[in-house]
């Protein structure tokens, strides 16, 4: 592989195109193949060249969307669309990209009697867009105050309906081969009795709506006039799937990115009986002696119609995309790629179904696992070469060394 200076584009040239102009022999898609002692992965124009050594395995952890980009950029993936994309296919898999899914998620929002967090964080605003003073104190000495907390660390899984136990999952939502995440669905198909909605409690409400809009405008120094909380309702289980596929050769090229987001009608519904499930908590209880207006949807949305129209306009991600390399479909269940030799996938892109929450610790245990299969490899490996149990040993101790050699 050829490194150069460290831009984006060069980045994306030597690594990327490379692995789709030069396949090394450990990425060609066949049944067993023989890497040869060193592969040179990008072109010849300047850098530095990394060679990698053979009998060794490729790990791609670029997440749901960099990783079946990836692939298909290598020629990995279903081949109609790399052959629209320009890529040659040297490895036809057609569930690269597919099962694509994301946490959707809207907002019920109040306008406050006692000042909120982001009053708080900013006290000047909107006449000057600085942190305030004591809370930086207070985070960088004491540990504590506001900026010490993600602003969302509260919150409540439940379920939207009592029947929501019984329904089963929509049909060819999974793809040929692909696998259903144990502990979701029962044997005959059924959901388990699990909540599909997630609530996050945070004390200020933002400029907009739309979560991701809201970010953007704080960002620019523009906030709600009055102090308020906010409650994020969150499809965690939601049942629409969607794709990401490349348009071009060019991995400089974003690729096309659905989610479908709410193509299944059970989605929308749940996110409707988790507005009203935040409207009454907002106006109920502690919360219901400090709240006063509504502000978002806003207390004119009333009607079934209405309350559609609103998750529709202001559906916007919680930031949990998963899928595109689902177990079952593209790798196996040791995370190899299906008829390539050498080359795994460990990121939340193996989920063959989203989890119903965040999915930071899910994938640390697909990485976790993925190191663990992997020295059992080389282990066997090893074994069946002829090596001992001190060469073994003394393999892992090399492993675990900051100055591994290359």
């Amino acid at each position: 592989m050829r490194a150069g200076p460290p831009s984006r584009r060069r980045y994306a040239r030597t690594g990327c195109n490379g692995l789709s102009r030069v396949p090394p022999p450990s990425l060609r898609a066949s049944t067993p193949v023989v890497p040869r002692p060193r592969h040179d992965l990008g072109g010849d124009d300047g850098g530095t060249a990394v060679r990698l050594c053979a009998g060794g395995e490729v790990v791609l952890a670029a997440g749901a969307l960099g990783s079946p980009q990836l692939l298909q950029l290598s020629g990995i993936g279903e081949p109609s669309t790399l052959e629209a994309a320009g890529v040659p296919v040297r490895c036809a898999l057609p569930g690269v990209g597919e099962g694509l899914q994301d946490h959707p998620a809207v907002t019920v929002a109040f306008d406050s009697a006692i000042k909120d967090g982001m009053t708080e964080i900013k006290p000047w605003m909107p006449r000057v867009n600085v942190l305030s003073p004591w809370a930086l104190y207070l985070w960088a000495v004491r540990g504590s105050g506001i900026l010490s907390t993600t602003f969302c660390d509260h919150g409540a899984f439940v379920r939207s309906r009592p029947e929501v136990d019984r329904e089963k999952p929509a049909a060819g939502r999974r793809g040929k081969g692909r696998a259903v995440a144990a502990g979701q669905h029962g044997k005959d198909g059924a959901v388990a009795n699990l909540p599909d909605v997630q609530l996050r409690f945070v004390p200020g409400i933002g400029p907009a709506p739309d979560g991701v809009k809201a970010y953007e405008l704080l960002g620019k120094g523009i906030q709600h006039a009055n102090y308020g909380f906010t409650l994020q309702v969150i499809n965690c289980r939601p049942k629409s799937s969607g794709a990401v596929r490349i348009s071009s050769a060019d991995p400089a090229v974003a690729p096309t990115i659905r989610c479908n987001y709410l193509a299944e009608p059970c989605d929308a519904l749940a996110l409707a009986q988790g507005i009203a499930l935040a409207r009454r908590l907002a106006t109920s209880g502690a919360l219901g002696e400090i709240s006063l207006g509504e502000v978002y949807p806003g207390a004119h949305v009333q009607s079934a119609a209405e309350v559609e129209t609103y998750i529709r306009r202001t559906l916007h991600s919680a930031n949990g995309l998963s899928g595109g390399c689902c177990i079952g479909a593209v790798v196996d269940s040791v995370l190899r790629v299906h008829g390539v030799h050498g080359l795994r996938v460990a990121d939340a892109s193996v989920m063959p179904s989203i989890p119903g929450a965040q999915l930071a610790l899910p994938t640390t245990m697909i990485a976790e696992r993925a190191a663990k299969l992997i020295r059992k490899a080389e282990d066997a490996s090893l074994v069946a070469s002829g090596g001992s149990k001190a060469a073994m040993m003394q393999r892992r101790r090399a492993s675990r060394s900051p100055t591994r050699r290359r």
